[in-house]
């Protein structure tokens, strides 16, 4: 059977920075590339193994459906885990992906190194990231807490490349909060979301590929739950959950599903209590043009009343001030929304807090289903459908996007 091939190209560096890529042949047209750049001055991190890349193409592999050889060395132990990582994904979606036999040119784990005991996590400035940082610096993760001394920030990812100058001072603002628990701020810059690979399916393994690269300091990388274990829906499979992104893990680079026990609102507590967060926390991605929160999107409206139920007035990081209207013109996109807006009403209604008027508009908005909205969830539901034409539409038009927007 033919077979697919992963090459790494020869890094380079240049203007203070370190360029690796990682090319999947897949035989027919032009090959994936997978780039990812990071300051010069942190070479010494990075992993001479091609683990990284193979994390990295994981579902590109899977997608198109052929053995994988890696011209390269691999850790064995990450190939074994990665069998079923692919069976899971496989069995979730087989409509998408297909598990595939993934071997290298040297399978082999990287040379032994005294246990380092470090951990990197990712890092975005938003509510997951943020109790992630503060609970392993503050030792409150008991037996799990590790020593976490870094995070890695990724422009391209929530930040489209072309949105430079919002990277910037999101990395200046970033770096200040994790500073003020003694943390250090990795710059990373990638390509990866505009492979066209289903972004829903996929941002944990693109994470990873971006983490695994420092594992010559850390042997851990930490993973913000973005679900809580009692929400999470056996039929709604989440490109991050605690059943396969443990998997992405080999023997001397370990991932952790981290915090799933919490809630966000018991998350939003935490985070609470630390005063730069208040400053600078980070939860708006739909109006990514700039670093400063909107207050007027789902995700902004959705935090600020979320500070509200565990009464607190609404802090420096979001600068506008909050009124009845704005939260009566706010229309909830997906189902998704629209159940974390119910669980705000009901949450609520256990503390008392019944008689206030941004209760009583939210469980008018989310009681009722309009023609409207039944209109929008039909269309997404036949146009953007979680399987492998909607994934790779829905990339599409993010590419579309990042490229209208670089001239603007």
């Amino acid at each position: 059977m033919d077979r697919a091939r992963l090459t790494l190209l020869n890094r380079k560096e240049k203007d203070g920075f370190l360029h690796m890529e990682a090319r999947l042949h897949g035989g027919g047209g032009k090959p994936l590339s997978l780039r990812h750049r990071i300051p010069l001055s942190l070479k010494d991190q990075v992993t001479d193994w091609a683990d990284p890349f193979v994390i990295g193409m994981i579902f590109p592999a899977m997608q198109i459906g052929k053995p994988v050889l890696v011209e390269g060395p691999v850790s064995p132990s990450l190939l074994f885990n990665l069998e079923e990582f692919m069976t899971m994904w496989a069995v979730w979606k087989p409509d998408r992906y297909r598990a595939v036999d993934i071997t290298a040119e040297v399978e082999k784990e990287p040379p032994g190194q005294p246990e380092k005991g470090l951990a990197v996590m990712a890092f975005s400035g938003g509510i997951d990231s943020c109790f992630t940082a503060w609970r392993h610096r503050k030792g409150l993760a008991g037996r799990r807490t590790r020593n976490l001394l870094s995070a890695v920030f990724v422009h391209g990812f929530d930040v489209p490349l072309s949105r430079k100058t919002t990277y910037d001072n999101l990395e200046k603002r970033n770096r200040l909060l994790l500073s003020s628990i003694g943390m250090d701020l990795i710059p990373l810059r990638t390509n990866y979301r505009e492979m066209l690979v289903g972004w829903g399916d996929s941002y944990a393994a693109a994470l990873l590929s971006a983490l695994a690269l420092f594992q010559k300091k850390f042997d851990t990388a930490l993973l913000g739950s973005s679900k809580p274990y009692s929400v999470m829906d056996p039929n709604a499979v989440w490109g991050s959950n605690p059943t396969s992104d443990p998997l992405l893990s080999s023997d001397s680079f370990r991932v952790l599903y981290d915090g799933g026990q919490f809630s966000r609102l018991e998350k939003l507590a935490v985070v609470a209590r630390w005063p730069e967060a208040l400053r600078f926390l980070h939860v708006c991605w739909e109006n990514n043009r700039t670093e400063v929160n909107c207050c007027r999107c789902e995700k902004c409206i959705r935090t600020i009343l979320s500070l509200r139920l565990l009464g607190l007035d609404q802090p420096p990081c979001f600068p506008e001030t909050l009124g009845e209207e704005d939260i009566r013109s706010l229309k909830p996109h997906g189902e998704v929304a629209h159940r974390t807006l119910a669980s705000l009403v009901r949450e609520a209604e256990k503390r008392g807090l019944s008689g206030e008027i941004w209760v009583q508009v939210l469980k008018e908005m989310t009681g009722r289903k309009s023609w409207t909205r039944r209109f929008e969830d039909s269309a997404r539901k036949t146009f953007f459908q979680r399987e492998f034409p909607g994934s790779l539409l829905r990339s599409i038009l993010y590419r579309i996007r990042s490229v209208r927007k670089q001239g603007n």
